[in-house]
């Protein structure tokens, strides 16, 4: 009788820690998809503000005498 509860518990326990572990595996794969999918993101954002800013450099370069060239869309 003692030893089968004994036997029980332990049996117990044990899917207690499977059951935990498991919740660990998946929450640490879970954390790391997230930083990757945030590591793509930040590339993207470098990416972007490096081309807008070749842009800003690109129109500063024009003197404010000139007038930007044609572009095929007029905006006056």
């Amino acid at each position: 009788m003692l030893f089968s509860f004994i036997k029980s518990l332990f049996s117990a326990v044990s899917e207690l820690f499977g059951f935990l572990k498991q919740n660990q595996l998946i929450q640490a794969g879970e954390d790391k998809v997230v930083a990757a999918q945030a590591t793509k993101e930040t590339e993207i954002v470098i990416q972007a503000s490096k081309a807008r800013e070749e842009v800003r450099a690109a129109s500063a370069a024009v003197p404010i005498a000139d007038s930007l060239p044609d572009d095929g869309f007029r905006r006056d």
